[in-house]
């Protein structure tokens, strides 16, 4: 099965390529933007179709692949091998990868044309889904670490890409640094699980440790029993387990966006639009998840990092759509929204749910790199305008780009038929009827279901707001709105036909995503009855439709009604548009204090008076010792001769004494 190498080998072609032509043409007014094109979209899309293979050879076999390349390294006791392995979760998550990754590729034909980094952009795309892909095909933790520091080390370069507007290189910094954190609770959990079953193996650790719950059953009846020896010991097993969940889980609040880590992800907005789509619809932010699914098997055996991946995930949910609420740039409502639905997907598998999460981040990914996409259209069009405020009416100058939003919209709002209406309600099925939290379960229903309101409300604002009435642009800006060019809308059709019929794969009952997925990951057990299935889809989908009606009321038929709203609660609206004042917080709490702590402390006192200090004084102790052994040397051939006479004197004395 060599053939899954090529899936992350195109692309690491196409980058290193790409690399080499922007490096040659580096201080050239034009490059080959030609070739660059051939290599930077082709490339992904063979990756596409060689997953499209291997998800083809694992669902006609029921076994996974895999492959392995050679021993990386191995030391005390840890062999680490470069293997990839396609099972189940891993073919869905290449084909989202993959398939959406080319898309946004070919759009960036269109939307990056004639920019001056045109060859340095398709280099940094086609590292990042070499990352990504390797990520997704890891057949161990390690390997998959590179992969998640990989895509770390792509986002800062796609976010910072227009670096020299500072604040644009000062929004790749903080995704950087954010995501940092949460990657130190990542590596300290990969230690965590190191120490407790000696293997990093993802299938390893998965037989250690049904292993070891069948030893520990034997003995006690449950995991509360007592580590016998080594770094926890004295510890219980269920401990354990759950602070590497949770460790493992602190990484995955980085990459994904979950709070308190999500401050990142509306900042990295600053890059180009395609990167958005890239980054904050199917891949890099989904990893997270993609991981705890993955590790599905560890959260299962403990309720406390299950209840804690649930809870984060539906506080998300909710914080995150009331911020979207408010937000008037195009892209920065999105953002939230991505941080809302990724919340939603934490939910499922915290609850267990594992198949029903990765079916919300499939569906997310056509309709939510739609949105970002029509939004890149829209900006595209508008000259760079980002202000919702100043739009309006573009759905006469941009029908294609409307209809594609407006059908995106629809199936992230949950509206039956589209893909969302499945996907999110699912989860909120599976939330309400849990067999494992049967409390905890419905409070995360209602939470969700709150925010599933928020959503359809915000995205709806987004649409009236560009879309209807008359426009609020400038004149001179009006005059120049165009739909975008045919490499854009033809991958706005593609991603808004996905919204609409990639749902069917996970209708009840039938399901046969769920059933695919569940042959990888744990059963997430519980079968609800028909009837309470039908009450709450109903339910769901009349919410749904209920503050869609408001928005239209709000901002169609009454549009000066938000601007009353907003001075009769303006408090809550300035907590809201202020984000929660999070990142004030941050600033003040952990920024600041470190700024001061590093030049008050580290600086002056470290680094001036210890480091320097030291440092100048040995030049200055070199420079005495200079002087003095200056005095002696005179350059006089007598006084050498008694110095010379009174060393000898000295010698012998000391012999003969």
């Amino acid at each position: 099965m060599t053939f899954i190498a090529f899936i992350p080998g195109f692309v690491l072609f196409g980058a290193i390529y790409n690399g080499w032509l922007a490096l040659r043409y580096a201080h050239q007014e034009e490059g080959p933007e030609g070739r660059a094109t051939m290599i930077g979209v082709f490339a992904p899309i063979l990756s596409f179709i060689f997953s499209m293979s291997a998800f083809s050879t694992v669902r006609e076999s029921g076994e996974p692949i895999s492959l392995m390349l050679y021993q990386w390294f191995s030391s005390a006791g840890l062999s680490i091998p470069i293997a990839l392995r396609v099972d189940a979760l891993t073919a869905v998550m290449l084909l989202v990868v993959t398939g959406v990754g080319s898309l946004i590729h070919i759009y960036s034909m269109g939307y990056m044309h004639r920019d001056k980094g045109y060859i340095r952009f398709y280099s940094y795309l086609n590292l990042f889904m070499f990352f990504m892909t390797i990520l997704v095909l890891a057949d161990n933790l390690v390997l998959l670490f590179l992969g998640w520091e990989g895509v770390g080390l792509a986002s800062y370069l796609l976010i910072a890409f227009w670096w020299k507007d500072g604040e644009k290189a000062d929004c790749g910094k903080k995704a950087f640094i954010v995501n940092r954190v949460g990657d130190l609770g990542f590596l300290m959990g990969m230690l965590t699980l190191f120490t407790v079953f000696g293997t990093l193996n993802v299938n390893g650790v998965w037989a250690n440790a049904t292993s070891l719950v069948a030893e520990v059953s034997k003995v006690s009846g449950d995991l509360s029993a007592i580590v016998p020896s080594g770094v926890f010991a004295g510890w219980s097993y269920s401990s354990v387990f759950s602070l590497a969940g949770i460790l493992l889980f602190i990484g995955a609040c980085g990459k994904s966006a979950q709070i308190p880590l999500f401050v990142w992800l509306p900042d990295a907005m600053a890059g180009p639009t395609p990167v958005s789509a890239l980054i904050h619809a199917a891949t890099m932010v989904t990893a997270g998840v993609y991981m705890v699914a993955r590790m599905g098997f560890l959260y299962t055996l403990s309720p406390l990092a299950m209840g804690v991946v649930a809870c984060v995930g539906a506080l998300t949910a909710l914080v995150g759509a009331s911020m979207g609420l408010v937000q008037t740039d195009i892209k920065k409502v999105l953002a939230y929204s991505t941080i809302s639905q990724l919340g939603f997907m934490f939910i499922a598998v915290g609850l267990g749910a594992f198949s029903a999460g990765i079916f919300h981040l499939f569906t997310h990914a056509f309709f939510k790199a739609c949105l970002f996409l029509g939004a890149g259209s829209v900006i595209h069009g508008m000259h760079h305008e980002q202000d919702i405020r100043k739009m309006g009416g573009l759905k006469e100058f941009m029908p294609h780009t409307y209809l594609t939003f407006l059908i995106a919209s629809l199936a992230i709002a949950g509206i039956f038929p589209l893909s969302g209406f499945f996907s999110k309600d699912e989860i909120l099925l599976l939330a309400f009827t849990s067999p494992r939290f049967p409390v905890l379960g419905k409070i995360l229903w209602g939470v969700g279901f709150i925010a599933a309101g928020m959503t359809a409300f915000y995205m709806f604002r987004l649409v009236f707001m560009t879309f209807s009435g008359e426009c609020r642009a400038e004149k001179k800006v009006q005059h120049h709105i165009h739909e975008s060019p045919f490499s854009m809308v033809l991958v706005l059709w593609v991603l808004a036909l996905g919204s609409i019929v990639v749902g069917v794969f996970g209708f009840p009952h039938w399901n046969p995503f769920g059933h695919f997925v569940d042959s990888a990951v744990p059963e997430a057990g519980g079968h609800p009855s028909a009837g309470t299935e039908l009450t709450l889809a109903i339910l769901s989908l009349c919410w749904a439709v209920a503050w869609i009606l408001v928005a239209r009321k709000f901002y169609v038929t009454n549009p000066e009604r938000p601007a009353e709203v907003a001075e009769e609660y303006s408090g809550a609206y300035a907590l809201l548009s202020n984000k929660y004042y999070v990142d004030e917080i941050y600033e003040g709490a952990v920024v600041q204090p470190i700024w001061a702590a590093s030049k008050g402390f580290l600086y002056r006192v470290i680094d001036v008076r210890i480091i320097d200090g030291l440092i100048n004084a040995t030049g200055v102790a070199a420079r005495l010792v200079g002087e003095v052994l200056r005095i002696l040397q005179t350059g006089v051939v007598r006084t050498y001769l008694v110095f010379f006479m009174i060393g000898t004197v000295i010698i012998l004395w000391l012999i003969t004494s």
